[in-house]
């Protein structure tokens, strides 16, 4: 029986994709508009290959302010993000939802 999640798009990326890419960051490039695309190019069961590009980085002189796209490929590369401005909250230590009225 065959996966019907599965599929390899790389030839589709090269062919049709990269090119547009490949535009669209000269464009990033020169406006100075940081971007960052991934795209999933391959599926199995077992694993989801992609094929992740990015224009304007960290080493640029700009700061963004939110700066998701050091996320994203933080974990492209297999890293966990961790907010350190959010709380966490144990959902059985939520007393209030216990009480009825």
């Amino acid at each position: 029986m065959q996966d019907k999640n599965a599929f390899n798009k790389e030839k589709e990326y090269e062919e049709k994709v990269l090119p547009i890419l490949n535009e669209l960051k000269k464009v990033c490039s020169a406006e100075r508009i940081p971007m960052f695309a991934s795209f999933a190019v391959k599926n199995t069961a077992k694993n989801t290959e992609y094929k992740s590009s990015v224009a304007v980085t960290v080493n640029d002189d700009i700061i963004l302010t939110k700066d998701y796209i050091r996320e994203y490929i933080n974990i492209q590369n297999g890293f966990k993000t961790i907010y350190e401005d959010i709380e966490v909250v144990d959902p059985y230590a939520l007393s209030d939802f216990d009480k009825k009225e």
